[in-house]
């Protein structure tokens, strides 16, 4: 059954992904910048509620659907997953075979989409 989520998706901006971060599993972002994800290369591509449990059920629908308000490309590795309710969240990294949750700094990600692309 699922419940209206409040869900928030981050993406690595290609204009602040200066260690090539993007779409490498997390085993690998641990190698490179430790166990705190790096929040400020992210940036905010959806903020919203969603009919939604878990993370998978959000990969899917960035992957197939059409979602108003969605200006990201198809959720992939190295995405972050945001489930809010009220103020208590949880993070979930998309990884090479389903989600891990991770901390996360949300106020660090940009919340405006860069122009570079």
């Amino acid at each position: 059954m699922c419940v209206s989520m409040n869900v928030t998706l981050y993406q690595i901006a290609n204009d602040l992904d200066t260690k090539r971060l993007m779409f490498f599993n997390l085993e690998f972002f641990q190698k490179i910048v430790g166990n705190q994800i790096p929040a400020e290369i992210y940036e905010v591509v959806f903020e919203g509620e969603l009919e939604v449990t878990d993370p998978e059920e959000v990969f899917r629908i960035f992957n197939t659907e059409y979602t108003p308000g969605y200006r990201g490309r198809s959720m992939s590795v190295s995405d972050v997953v945001e489930f809010r309710n009220g103020s208590t969240s949880i993070f979930y990294f998309c990884d090479s075979i389903g989600f891990k949750q991770v901390p996360f700094d949300r106020t660090a990600a940009r919340r405006e989409r860069g122009n570079a692309e």
